[in-house]
């Protein structure tokens, strides 16, 4: 899963020094856009996340972070699976073979998005793909490439 919060660092760099086996990290510049004017994570020392625990940990609290994205987090399987009725649109023309089955979140199957002549399906999906984070406060997180 990708995180909307990405954008908030988006126009700053981050430099590293690679001191034995950790890399120190400096941020550079300044936030644009949507961040302009933010202090994020205020003078926090800028680290690196150890696993996604500790990621969705970190972003969700109230305390001053500089957080820095040197890797995809993959959050597969980390919020479980759930099992429920859903949808074949009727778009599906290949299921079993590209086409897409639908999850029913916010009645999406039920209100007429999933066309005429859809079924009803039982799907199985990976709840992390639904699930959001909610974001603490005072952070600035920084991609590095």
């Amino acid at each position: 899963m990708k995180f909307t919060i990405l954008a908030l660092g988006s126009a700053l760099s981050v430099n590293a020094a690679v001191l034995g086996e950790r890399a120190s990290y400096a941020v550079v510049g300044k936030p644009e856009g949507f961040a302009a004017g933010t202090t994020g994570g205020g003078s926090a020392t800028c680290t690196v996340p150890a696993n996604v625990e500790q990621l969705k940990e970190w972003l969700s609290d109230d305390t001053a972070r500089c957080i820095v994205i040197d890797k995809e987090y993959n959050f597969k399987g980390t919020e479980g699976t759930a099992k429920e009725n859903g949808c074949r649109p009727a778009s599906n023309k290949c299921p079993g073979k590209g086409g897409q089955d639908a999850i029913n979140m916010a009645s999406w199957c039920d209100n007429g998005n999933a066309g005429t002549g859809s079924k009803t399906i039982s799907v199985t999906y990976d709840k992390a793909g639904v699930a959001g984070i909610n974001m603490g406060g005072f952070k600035h997180c920084y991609k590095i490439e």
